[in-house]
């Protein structure tokens, strides 16, 4: 895993570089470029860190070929929440082009969302039903366990479905769509 460290390295000083173009040149063909290299290294360092923890055979709940691809797509739905609000804080509605954005944005979350709720499910259904004692056990813990409760009512119901009724009624209202983004981005 030492490679990740060479990715972090990279993504840290592309970030700086991206920062720096961004005050001194804004919108110009360099940051663009600069920004679109950045794709693959943010993705490379999510899934490495997924990768990581999803190789650990001592963890139960962790060892699992998903988790490259959970925390990618973690990292897209964040990410893509945190804009949706930044994004009505900064335009708020009345324009044109700010409401397409706004509603492009909007669609996009919804999918993230359910689509990370579908790979979430999907990890905790196998992990449950699988009948391997350790990753059973770990999955019941957290889905009916002492602290049951992190799960049902902050992650699923504060992360996932309340964010997904503001964002199918949020059409056209921005205040609807920030409230869901930044649910999402901090659940």
């Amino acid at each position: 895993m030492a490679w990740m460290i060479w990715f972090y390295l990279a993504y840290f000083i592309l970030l700086i570089v991206e920062l720096w173009l961004a005050v001194r040149a804004p919108g110009s063909v360099t940051l663009r470029a600069v920004a679109t290299l950045g794709i693959p290294l943010a993705i490379s360092f999510n899934g490495g860190v997924g990768a990581l923890f999803g190789v650990v055979g001592a963890q139960p709940g962790w060892n699992s070929g998903l988790y490259p691809l959970l925390f990618i797509l973690g990292a897209l739905t964040s990410a893509g929440g945190f804009l949706l609000f930044f994004a009505v804080a900064v335009m708020g509605e009345g324009r044109d082009q700010s409401s397409h954005l706004l509603e492009t944005l909007r669609r996009a979350l919804f999918g993230l969302v359910v689509l990370d709720a579908l790979f979430v499910w999907s990890e905790l259904s196998i992990g449950v039903y699988s009948g391997i004692p350790s990753h059973s056990e770990v999955y019941s813990s957290i889905l009916f366990g002492r602290y049951w409760y992190n799960f049902w009512l902050v992650h699923v119901g504060l992360a996932v479905i309340a964010p997904l009724i503001l964002l199918a009624a949020g059409k056209g209202r921005p205040a609807r769509m920030a409230v869901a983004g930044l649910m999402v981005a901090v659940g």
